[in-house]
């Protein structure tokens, strides 16, 4: 369907004209991706969504999507029911199938556990007390779930994480919580071959409310999203053993926090296309008392106001091309009114020491093609080309949004059921977009037509 002018201007005047977008959709994975020929969005998607005559999830015509796994309906490998509210994801190339590394975002008392009993079965397990945890789901060329395991357990709201270049996947605690003295905070790493994973909490990369992490596959620094109120902080992990294998990271390092010269709350940018220069990075201050840095709670508070950047829940982040690109949402400030906003998309060059706001999502959100209504992105990964994907969690119907060619966003599928979509990313051969809808439990796999984009 062509849109029509005035669809055009409005969708550009309250999101990016940019062309560093560039095109969208291939493999983000780390290992083992298929080459594929390149191709596109086109401007303004692919259309009109269409009202799926199950309620589940409403894609433009063409598309369809498989039911992967639905929490308490069915069964693991080992007949054990399948965890609940299910969040961030990343998938792996496994010889001819995927794996599809899925976190769990369950406190001490929800139902559905990755369950600990069944540790002395090859499962790695944290903390007996606790629920949340890591499962593993693959996937073979038809978009069919084949097994699913648990691999991880005994952690708490493990909600974001991100892709190692070594091909692993970072899960992480969103929770500084102690269960029966048992502390929680940090971030755990998982083989998506179900070998190796150990349960070891990697304490050097912090303890407090973590989401999302990115490994910069040059240096292995990994930049690690805080999602903790009003003044959360955007961190850079320093490791000491950069040697990119399975445990390095384990071995120790050095936190610092972002640092935006003029900018003392990201919420402070909001013109797309703004470009702050002279980005630097604050090292994490002496605990008081001499406590060990790395097993305190409250990191944030240890900076000074005017040594960081601070922001209203920092979610996704995803490495892409030398390049950082994160999200801030849902700065509802009070006793600042003017920042007050739904969202923003940002990208970090190292290299230049730069920060640049590539989308903006003002309150009441931002219109797209075909007459949907975005905002309060989330969840988010960045395609082989360069382009972004993010999911919503906002009101209902909350959904996947991605951008066109044109720099204008639109929207690729629709929730029809209750809460937030995480996890959206792509299958390493990219004919498959996995998501999960949290609060039924349930994962899906999509494709379609994406040739149809194919660039001329």
């Amino acid at each position: 369907m062509e849109r029509t002018r005035r669809e055009v201007l409005k969708a550009i005047a309250v999101a990016s004209t940019a062309p560093w977008w560039g095109p969208l959709l291939l493999s983000v994975a780390p290992v083992g991706a298929a080459s594929r020929r390149p191709w596109r969005f086109p401007a303004g998607g692919y259309g009109p969504l269409i009202n799926d005559p199950r309620g589940l999830l409403d894609l433009p015509k063409g598309f369809r999507y498989t039911v992967l796994a639905e929490a308490q309906n069915g069964g693991l490998d080992d007949g054990s029911l399948t965890p609940g509210r299910p969040d961030a994801m990343g998938s792996f190339t496994m010889g001819s199938s995927m794996v599809v590394a899925c976190n769990h975002e369950l406190n001490v008392d929800d139902p559905a556990p990755v369950p600990p009993t069944n540790a002395g079965a090859g499962i790695a397990i944290y903390d007996r007390n606790a629920r949340g945890g890591v499962s593993l789901i693959t996937v073979n060329a038809r978009g069919q779930r084949t097994s699913h395991r648990p691999a991880l357990t005994g952690t708490v709201r493990n909600c974001a994480g991100g892709v190692t270049p070594w091909g692993t996947w970072l899960t992480c605690e969103e929770s500084e919580a102690d269960v029966d003295g048992v502390p929680h905070g940090y971030v755990f790493e998982v083989d998506p071959t179900g070998n190796r994973t150990n349960a070891v909490p990697y304490k050097a990369m912090g303890r407090f409310a973590h989401e999302a992490a990115a490994v910069d596959p040059r240096t292995s620094d990994v930049y690690l999203t805080e999602d903790n109120g009003g003044s959360s902080l955007l961190y850079r992990f320093d490791p000491i053993d950069r040697s990119r294998r399975f445990g390095s990271l384990g071995q120790g390092g050095s936190l610092s926090a972002m640092r935006v010269p003029g900018f003392s709350n990201f919420g402070e940018i909001t013109v797309v296309g703004t470009v702050a220069g002279g980005v630097g990075w604050t090292p994490t201050p002496p605990s008081p008392g001499g406590a060990v840095p790395q097993d305190t709670t409250g990191l944030k508070n240890r900076f000074a106001d005017d040594t960081v950047t601070r922001g209203q829940k920092l979610e996704g982040a995803w490495w892409f091309n030398g390049k950082l690109t994160f999200v801030c949402s849902f700065n509802d400030s009070i006793s600042r009114p003017e920042l007050h906003h739904e969202g923003q998309v940002f990208r970090y060059d190292p290299t230049a020491a730069t920060l640049t706001l590539l989308a903006y999502f003002p309150v009441g959100g931002t219109d797209t093609a075909h007459g949907e209504n975005m905002s309060s992105p989330d969840n988010l990964s960045v395609s082989a080309y360069g382009g972004v994907l993010w999911c919503e969690d906002g009101a209902d119907p909350n959904r996947i949004g991605a951008l066109g060619t044109d720099g204008v966003p639109f929207c690729l599928a629709r929730s029809r059921q209750p809460g937030e979509l995480c996890g959206v990313h792509l299958s390493p051969d990219g004919r498959w977009m996995f998501v999960n809808q949290q609060i039924v439990g349930r994962t899906l796999a999509i494709t379609g037509p994406w040739a149809a984009a194919r660039r001329t």
